[in-house]
């Protein structure tokens, strides 16, 4: 291989021991907390060991910095795995993963982007690499960066059709920058997986959507050290076979511990086996720093330049409007990013697409996934992604996608929010907003997504209704300091919501 130098003993060593270690923690800190997926985080820690210590280039000391190698735990219920990383970083202290899952602690049960170290927030299985698809996205079209995205996935979620949607794209815009790693540990929450250790069917499936897969041995640090240093010319698949609960005796490979912490006894019994299986070695290992090639990118000055110049008694479509608006919006910063799925005739987002077709990303008919990589786009304040689609295609109901729930969740929390006001102010993500063209009376679902979205924070819906012309300008001047509304252009905003609401 043409680039691969292969470790020497010390380094190979030296990962072993720190695969261990995160065993260890992870399973420390399940049973401090009397919960968690210590079962799950076993599986990956050589995995773990590899890409944090040996792989990934990144600065440890500050874990948002936009030349760093990206990383998403699509299979985020191993949480606890994540944060022993980290401690064995020294960016978190390894007396606060005994903190796991309490209520003053920012190490939840799922990785949420209160910490800095997490992007996205997951847990919901399936939309991790559809994000990930967004940052590798990002990176290779709009920074022109070298950084590289990695996600880890686990069987269970391969069963999400989103999953497989992220694969097309990736695929398609031929990602050569995003790794996925697949934890093929066989075992889910009550039954086998459905491919179970058939690892070659895995392979044939992600080679047919277009990805480079190779199998390896998911606990061999130097097969996992050898395969990361592919040469890159697609989105590389690392097929890990592994074993569910490795390093735990009574729990290896067996069905009924998933999600169960160790008692205390089998606990401290665990980790004594453990550490005697330490190599003292003189080698200390650190992560290498980055290329420093993604260029500074400001968001705060992103607004609408004027006014608009509709005169009362224009007829316009509510849609063409909102297009008209996105255009020209994008005229003034690079880094408005628009997203559509295959409706930019309908929702006007052509002609954002006609003005600057570098920074348009077509999703196709695959709205799960769009709702991903928009958040991907968006990750590290890196674009301010627009994504539009018609609330008929993603609203809950007996003909329609029920899927889309775990998404907004995912976005509601996947970052804090940042004052500025465009279409609408929608802290759902950084800078992602969720535009909903209902273009329609109001049907019944709409009570049930009013109900389901009110209690998330900073999340605003904009609902325009053929009766207004020209509030997707308007939307862009102004500004609030509440911190949920929902937003429609009815008479009949006051009696949806029981929350303050704000006249267009």
């Amino acid at each position: 291989m043409e680039d691969y130098h292969k470790p020497d003993q010390q380094t190979v060593q030296a990962l072993k021991n720190i695969a261990t270690r995160l065993r260890i923690n992870s399973i420390k800190a399940t049973t401090a907390a009397g919960s968690g997926h210590p079962t799950s985080c076993c599986s990956v820690a050589e995995v773990m060991s590899v890409l944090f210590f040996h792989t990934m280039k990144y600065r440890p000391e500050d874990p948002r910095n936009p030349n760093n190698d990206r990383f998403i735990l699509s299979k985020g219920h191993a949480a606890p795995v994540l944060y022993a990383v980290w401690a064995e970083t020294g960016y978190l202290k390894e007396n606060e993963l005994l903190n796991l899952r309490k209520v003053d602690s920012i190490l939840e049960g799922h990785p949420v982007p209160k910490q800095q170290f997490v992007d996205v927030a997951t847990g919901s299985l399936g939309q991790g690499l559809g994000a990930a698809c967004g940052m590798a996205y990002t990176g290779k079209y709009f920074d022109k960066a070298s950084y590289r995205v990695f996600c880890l996935l686990g069987d269970g979620e391969m069963s999400e059709g989103s999953v497989w949607e992220a694969m097309a794209f990736a695929s398609y815009y031929q990602l050569d920058n995003l790794v996925a790693i697949l934890d093929i540990n066989r075992l889910g929450q009550s039954d086998p997986a459905p491919l179970q250790h058939h690892v070659e069917k895995y392979q044939r499936r992600c080679e047919a959507f277009g990805w480079h897969a190779i199998i390896v041995d998911g606990h061999s640090v130097e097969e996992l050290c050898k395969v990361l240093s592919q040469p890159r010319h697609q989105p590389l698949a690392i097929i890990a076979k592994t074993i569910k609960g490795k390093g735990i005796p009574a729990a290896e490979d067996k069905m009924g511990w998933h999600g169960k912490p160790l008692p205390k006894d089998m606990a401290d019994s665990v980790i004594k086996e453990l550490q005697s299986r330490i190599v003292s070695c003189n080698k200390r290992i650190y992560p290498a720093p980055p290329i420093e090639d993604a260029s500074p990118v400001s968001l705060r000055n992103i607004r609408m330049p004027s006014a608009p110049s509709y005169k009362p008694g224009d007829k316009i479509a509510t849609r063409k409007a909102y297009g008209m608006a996105l255009a020209k919006l994008g005229r003034y910063n690079e880094h408005v990013v628009a997203l559509d799925g295959d409706t930019k005739n309908s929702t006007f987002s052509e002609l954002f697409k006609n003005e600057h077709p570098n920074r348009y990303v077509e999703c196709y008919i695959a709205e799960q996934n769009m709702v991903s990589v928009a958040i991907g786009c968006a990750v590290r304040d890196r674009n301010c992604g627009v994504r539009q689609h018609f609330r008929r295609i993603l609203s809950p109901g007996p003909t329609t996608s029920s899927a889309w729930p775990p998404s907004l969740r995912a976005t509601s929390t996947s970052a804090a929010p940042t004052v500025v006001s465009l279409l609408v102010r929608m802290d759902l993500l950084r800078w992602v907003w969720r535009i909903w063209l209902c273009l329609e009376p109001f049907p019944q679902q709409l009570f049930s997504i009013l109900a389901m979205v009110s209690p998330l924070r900073k999340l605003w819906s904009w609902l325009p209704t053929q009766r207004v012309c020209v509030s997707s300008e308007r939307a862009a001047q102004r500004t609030t300091s509440s911190t949920t509304a929902m937003r429609t252009s009815m008479s009949v905003r006051r009696r949806l919501c029981t929350k303050p609401m704000t006249t267009m």
